[in-house]
């Protein structure tokens, strides 16, 4: 699921003029929208789930050699695999244990922080829930068989980063905290944090934003908590249920291949797999009706006692409101469209129309037509397309849709010839290169994207047009 870039041996192999180097890795980049941008419409608002890993994370492991592997887009010496038997085995994310193991044995690693091949991302809510529990399972599988803290030459920050990525997928177990305390305090009337208001909520407040400034500061700013907390709220009981069963007594070892290239032709809610979730929201709201109406029946003497409570109930029915939209599939295409902007000409027996090109794929295009046009391009189903990229590429309308005042074209292309062929494939070539990580964002609040963006994005009546 995963197709390299041309120049992807030129870019990696001149790292191997260190004879100390055991395999070089680059990152894992998706030319879909991950289940978390598309069911949230927010393919303009937040990256790729696996973005902040990818580009943030990995190179600074570069500093400790503590790269990890990651099962692809990944080039390896053969004397350094021979070293240690050939890739690990009896764990379900071998890939990690390989590159542990290359690393114990003295053998460099290096990221390179370069796109060089782009793949596809789980499509469905169920498929991504496979995905991720099987990540899940193998990283505790790793620990108990090749635990970082037995393997004698790794350094220590060696060992530690390791552990810290393990010890990650146990956020399901904090996360059940989180979403308890909260409403427990208000509905059994149990006391957290036995502090005053006026000497602890300065504290917390210091703390938070502090926090949120550090994560900003490693990010870029191109990352929010608040999206990682609603991405892990979308699968933390399942990984809950899977770390621990894998810790104390499970032995795992069959690898479910994630499904990609996927058609979802109907809206889907996964209901089942957010029971957990959905008694979390209500007991949440519940919770905050209460607090609400004590405050405003006495707000001097309640609202300092129930402040950081009320803070977390609405940041947490806020999260748990977007999670439970993530599980509702919307429909998605197995040729996945990618977004190219561009303007061309239709040619046809009417003579020409000038259009624009929105999104485009191996075999289809969407293009719009403006109204003064839109006579002119009448019934005729056979045209030839042409930009700055193709030339005279013979096309067929596959169906039309009215936008407002224009008119979205469906076409399917038909015979490629060479010179289309290669423009065409530089066309799709581009699509996450360095270009990506640049892309401008919406950076409004989450909590506007998670409630009123959601429904406005929905029900503009273009999100899930069958192109």
């Amino acid at each position: 699921d995963m197709m390299l870039k041309k120049d992807f041996l030129k870019e990696v192999i001149p790292y191997f003029k260190n004879d100390q180097m055991g395999f070089v890795q680059t990152p894992q980049a998706f030319h879909n929208p991950d289940v978390f941008q598309h069911n949230l419409y927010a393919e303009s608002n937040i990256r790729n789930d696996q973005d902040f890993f990818m580009w943030y994370l990995q190179p600074a492991k570069n500093h400790f050699n503590a790269v990890i592997y990651v099962g692809s887009n990944a080039v390896f010496r053969r004397s350094a695999l021979e070293s240690i038997g050939g890739f690990a085995e009896g764990v379900i994310t071998e890939d990690m244990a390989t590159g542990l193991l290359l690393q114990n044995k003295g053998w460099k690693s290096y990221y390179l922080n370069k796109v060089l091949a782009t793949g596809l991302s789980p499509e469905t809510f169920q498929e991504l829930i496979k995905q991720r529990v099987r990540w899940a399972r193998g990283n505790v599988q790793v620990l108990k068989k090749y635990s970082p803290f037995k393997l004698e030459n790794l350094s220590l920050l060696q060992k530690t980063l390791y552990m810290d990525g393990v010890h990650y997928w146990f956020f399901g177990v904090y996360h059940f905290l989180y979403l308890l305390f909260p409403f427990v305090s208000v509905l059994f009337n149990v006391q957290v944090v036995k502090a005053s208001s006026h000497l602890f909520l300065p504290i917390w407040l210091v703390s938070y934003l502090l926090s949120n400034m550090v994560f900003s500061a490693v990010s870029g700013t191109q990352f929010r908590p608040m999206w990682a907390s609603v991405a892990e709220l979308a699968i933390f009981p399942k990984i809950t249920l899977a770390v621990l069963q894998e810790l104390f007594y499970s032995k795992t070892t069959g690898f479910e291949v994630t499904t990609k290239g996927q058609s979802v032709k109907e809206r889907t809610f996964h209901w089942k797999e957010m029971r957990v979730q959905l008694f979390f929201l209500i007991g949440s709201l519940l919770s905050a009706s209460i607090i609400l109406v004590q405050v405003i029946q006495h707000p001097l003497e309640q609202l300092g006692y129930w402040a950081l409570p009320l803070f977390w109930l609405f940041y947490n029915i806020c999260s748990l409101f977007g999670a439970l939209h993530i599980s509702i599939d919307r429909p998605r295409y197995k040729e996945q469209l990618i977004a190219y902007h561009c303007d061309g000409v239709l040619a046809g027996e009417k003579g020409e129309i000038p259009v624009e090109i929105l999104k485009i794929h191996s075999q289809k295009a969407v293009l719009s037509i403006a109204e003064e046009y839109q006579d002119l391009f009448g019934e005729e189903k056979e045209w030839c397309l042409t930009t700055d990229k193709l030339a005279n590429l013979p096309v067929r309308v596959l169906r039309t849709f009215d936008l407002s005042d224009k008119k979205l074209v469906s076409l399917q292309m038909e015979e490629l010839d060479k010179r289309n062929y290669v423009a065409l494939y530089k066309i799709l070539d581009k699509r996450n290169t360095e270009s990506f990580k640049k892309r401008k964002f919406d950076y409004r609040h989450p909590a506007y994207h998670l409630t009123m963006g959601y429904y406005l994005k929905r029900y503009q009546g273009k999100a899930d047009l069958k192109y």
